[in-house]
């Protein structure tokens, strides 16, 4: 088994999984597979090179790589904590993370590469009705417009919600 469950103080329960390899081995293929949608999809694919190169040691002897990473991380979740973290690089690492910029000599275009060249797997019928299912009411309440969109454009032919 990988990962572990705990209880957070605000009654939630999260799964989380730390174990490098587990990451490398296990969800990041399973979240290649299972793709995620909009903006999430993008997070994803920053946070798996995130992995891949640390997998490859190369920010423990390189501080633009490593300030390059933290770069990326800090646009990840805008809303999350990082602002506590940055306090260790100097003011203008500092700015380079605020201001979303990568450091001078760090190449990233693999990362731009695979968001830009990656083929996202089409909408099926059961990722649909996930959307739907915690109330099946919800699916009736999007016009008739949108349903002959979601139906047109995502699902595949002759497949009927």
């Amino acid at each position: 088994m990988i990962g572990f469950w705990y209880y957070q103080k605000d009654k939630t329960i999260r799964y989380q999984v730390s174990n490098q390899k587990d990451l490398l081995n296990v969800v990041i293929p399973f979240f290649m597979k299972h793709q995620l949608r909009s903006g999430k999809l993008s997070s994803f694919l920053k946070f798996k090179y995130i992995l891949e190169v640390i997998a490859t040691k190369a920010h423990s002897n390189n501080r633009k790589i490593l300030l390059s990473l933290i770069v990326i991380a800090s646009h990840l979740n805008p809303l999350g904590k990082m602002g506590t973290n940055v306090r260790y690089l100097n003011p203008e690492e500092q700015q380079l993370v605020i201001n979303n910029i990568q450091p001078e000599g760090v190449d990233i275009s693999e990362l731009t590469d695979s968001i830009s060249n990656l083929k996202k797997n089409k909408l099926i019928l059961d990722f649909i009705h996930g959307l739907f299912e915690t109330n099946t009411n919800n699916y009736k309440k999007v016009s008739k417009e949108d349903q002959d969109y979601i139906q047109n454009n995502f699902l595949p032919s002759g497949i009927k919600l």
